[in-house]
């Protein structure tokens, strides 16, 4: 195990954590998007991070507690919580620090809420091999994809002084096929189609 030890986000936490998402994200194909501030989160949250050997951020978790059943998780449960960010330097990948932050997670709000039952969703593949060999079951697969707007779709933005780009969809696995027959999908990086997959996770 790499030198360090995980502790709650501080608010000083802020440059180097922004640091360790940029990397990991770079590295990888589970964000479609960038951010520049940490997210806030309303209600019950547990922001962890893992410090390195010179006290930076080396991995980063922050799991919001769901504050209605069914309302941030695609189950219901009395008492649940969803992963948004998680993360690890890509440098030091594989050396066990999200098994650490998941422990820790997994202690923390069992003690702390009482959550037993948490969410994560990836796009990644190696992301969603980590979860799989965890024992996490898979209980949702989508396709997330862009499409370019057809003539008849410009043409109602038009008169409302829209001009499309292109458009963000999801669809299910099984409709996917007839998406692709009736749809002009966007295949150029970094705009190809992506399976997004979710897992539960019982402690």
């Amino acid at each position: 195990m790499p030198a360090g030890r995980i502790r709650d986000y501080r608010e000083t936490d802020e440059p180097s954590w922004l640091r360790c998402w940029l990397r990991a994200a770079g590295a990888s194909s589970a964000w479609l998007y960038v951010i520049r501030d940490k997210p806030e989160y309303g209600g019950e949250a547990l922001e962890l991070v893992s410090l390195g050997e010179e006290g930076g951020v080396s991995g980063l978790l922050d799991i919001q507690v769901e504050p209605q059943p069914g309302e941030l998780c695609m189950r219901e449960e009395s008492r649940a919580a969803i992963a948004w960010e998680f993360a690890v330097l890509p440098e030091l990948w594989g050396r066990g620090i999200g098994s650490q932050l998941l422990i820790e997670a997994e202690e923390r709000l069992r003690s702390d809420w009482g959550v037993r039952y948490v969410e994560w969703w990836s796009m990644d593949p190696r992301a969603q091999k980590w979860y799989q060999r965890r024992g996490m079951e898979c209980i949702n697969a989508h396709w997330r994809f862009h499409v370019r707007a057809d003539e008849s779709f410009r043409a109602t933005c038009a008169s409302i002084g829209v001009e499309p780009v292109n458009l963000h969809l999801t669809c299910s696995t099984a409709d996917w096929p007839e998406v692709r027959e009736h749809l002009d999908i966007i295949h150029d990086p970094p705009l190809q189609p992506r399976l997004c997959r979710g897992y539960s996770h019982r402690f």
